[in-house]
């Protein structure tokens, strides 16, 4: 296994993937409904959401591809994984900083201000198509549950104090192909950003469900705040929290 950048030809599998993960998520099956009965339909939304996102400047994603020969699937998936892939984590450079990460100018210097200007243009046009498009299907998505996602919004968009910090990377996603799981993938597509994050000195933020709580602290993460989502539904054994990830033997940062 090995961890690559995402390429557009990609987008089909880490929809599905990520729309498999989505059956078994606690805060994803309350704001949604009927997700297998309407599988197309809702993998169909997924996709959309997943390519307005990864259109972001400061997004990066990096997917999980197999090898030949995979020691680490060979016990229970009887399928060549080689140039498959089979996991992927979607993270952003939020706040200041001129060593933001994951831009999609930096570097455009060298090809010409003309053509960066055309390259920025028609990727906010397609931000846009994307964002009108998403907002259409969005009107007749029968998975989409408007009233318990508009219910979440307040605990979701609470304010956490120790997770706030004037720069940071904040993991939007980690989501492994569920007959992959429990091998190690989780750890190996969250090293890219502990990599990151080490080398400019800020801190992860994540949200994790009550599945993932195990896996970053074992990363190094900390739970900072608890969200409180019991009220609506069974959030699991951990419980679901804001985490924060800080590199070693600095407490403090920013």
């Amino acid at each position: 296994m090995h961890l690559r950048p995402y390429e557009p030809r990609d987008i089909s599998s880490i929809a599905t993937i990520t729309a498999l993960c989505n059956l078994t998520d606690p805060l994803e099956c309350f704001r949604n409904r009927n997700m297998e009965t309407w599988w197309l339909t809702y993998r169909n939304s997924v996709m959309r959401e997943l390519k307005m996102m990864l259109l972001m400047p400061s997004v990066v994603c990096v997917v999980v591809e197999g090898d030949a020969g995979d020691a680490v699937l060979e016990r229970d998936v009887e399928r060549d994984v080689r140039n498959e892939v089979v996991g992927l984590a979607i993270w952003e450079r939020e706040g200041e900083g001129k060593e933001q990460r994951g831009s999609f100018w930096s570097g455009m210097g060298g090809l010409g201000y003309g053509f960066a200007v055309k390259l920025m243009l028609v990727t906010e046009l397609n931000r846009f198509l994307h964002s009108t498009t998403m907002k259409y299907f969005s009107f007749w998505d029968p998975t989409a549950h408007r009233k318990n996602a508009a219910l979440l919004q307040p605990v979701i968009s609470a304010e956490c104090p120790e997770a706030t910090f004037k720069k940071f990377w904040h993991l939007h996603g980690l989501f492994i192909l569920p007959t992959c799981q429990r091998r190690g993938l989780g750890a190996l597509a969250l090293q890219w950003g502990i990599d990151q994050a080490t080398s400019e000195h800020v801190p992860i933020v994540v949200n994790a469900s009550s599945r993932g709580v195990g896996l970053y602290e074992k990363m190094g993460f900390r739970g900072v705040m608890k969200q409180e989502f019991d009220q609506f539904f069974e959030t699991g054994e951990r419980g679901m929290w804001v985490m924060v990830w800080n590199p070693e033997g600095h407490e403090k940062l920013n």
